[in-house]
This record gives C-alpha cells, sequence and structure tokens, in this order.
C-alpha cells in the first residue's frame, strides 16, 4: 500500500510540476511578465512675442517603465489636430531618437565631444524613465488636440510590438496685456 501512494504521490508531484511549467510558459509567451509603461502627453501653451496671431505649444512625451522588463522604444508618431477646422496641424519629426555621443582626445590630449546617428532605438531598462519635448506654432484661437503613439519591441523572446497611446488637449489662453 505504501508503494502505491508512493506512486501517487510522485504522479501528483510530477503534474503539478508540469502545469505550474505551462502556466509560466504561457504567461511569459503572452508578456504578462514583461509589464507594460506608464505614459503621459503634456501640453503648455505660451503667447508667441510680437506675434497676434500665433501661440507656442509646447508637447513633453513620458514614458515610464514598470519594475519588470525592458523595451526599446523605436518611434514616436505624434498627430496635432486644429479643433475649429479639423486641420491637421504640422509636428516636426526627428529622423532619429537617438544620437549617440562619444568623447575622443584630439591631436592636443583636448577631449571632443563627436556625435553620430543612431539606428537603435531608446532602452528602458525596469523602473527607468524618459521623456520627449516637441514644440507646434498654432493658431491663437484654435483648441488643439495632440495624439501621441509610441512604438517600441520587447526585448526577450516576447509575442507582439506593444504601443502606448496618450492624448491632451490645448485650449487657447486669455489674452493678457502684460
Amino acid at each position: 500500500m505504501q508503494t502505491t501512494l508512493g506512486t501517487m504521490k510522485l504522479w501528483l508531484e510530477i503534474a503539478a510540476f508540469g502545469f505550474a511549467a505551462v502556466f509560466i510558459l504561457t504567461k511569459l509567451i503572452g508578456g504578462q511578465f514583461n509589464a507594460g509603461a506608464e505614459m503621459s502627453v503634456e501640453t503648455i501653451r505660451e503667447h508667441i512675442p510680437g506675434n497676434q496671431a500665433e501661440d507656442f505649444v509646447a508637447i513633453v512625451i513620458i514614458l515610464k517603465r514598470s519594475d519588470i522588463g525592458r523595451i526599446e522604444v523605436h518611434d514616436i508618431l505624434i498627430e496635432a489636430t486644429d479643433l475649429n477646422d479639423g486641420s491637421k496641424i504640422k509636428v516636426p519629426r526627428q529622423e532619429r531618437l537617438v544620437t549617440e555621443r562619444t568623447t575622443e582626445k584630439d591631436q592636443n590630449g583636448r577631449f571632443q565631444a563627436t556625435e553620430n546617428l543612431s539606428n537603435e532605438g531608446v532602452f528602458l531598462p525596469p523602473g527607468d524613465a524618459t521623456q520627449f519635448a516637441y514644440l507646434l506654432r498654432v493658431k491663437r484661437t484654435a483648441p488643439v488636440i495632440v495624439d501621441a503613439t509610441i512604438l517600441a519591441s520587447r526585448s526577450g523572446p516576447w509575442i507582439g510590438q506593444p504601443q502606448w497611446r496618450g492624448s491632451a488637449v490645448s485650449l487657447p489662453k486669455e489674452n493678457s496685456n502684460n
């Protein structure tokens, strides 16, 4: 009888380990152990000195990783729309997100900084954060909606390409005589 109970216990333990392995594998493949990120979009609007027709709208996009997993940000897509007439506002695009900065010694032994464009994105390790800033010129009387999408990839054998989206509205400022 003891051998039968011992054998049954052994097979139940093997089955429990197998089910635990399947559970962990499905969580890994589904990307649930590579948690997402927090994204925020903020706008700041200021009058352009000497220009009565236009304002500056500063756009700040903040991406903060959770304490699990690492991602590589490839691109940020920003669309701005004038809510008075529905027209799109041109957003200046950066060709590359990363500029590699290195220092080298010149002939006189002084350090010189050099910059090279990189094809890689911005890597965010767990718990890290980064921000990106853009500047638009908009009509002074126009409310503007800004939609931002961050395109990234996870490091490791994860399925899918994560995206984060955020929006913000910039309302016209009150005219002040100051």
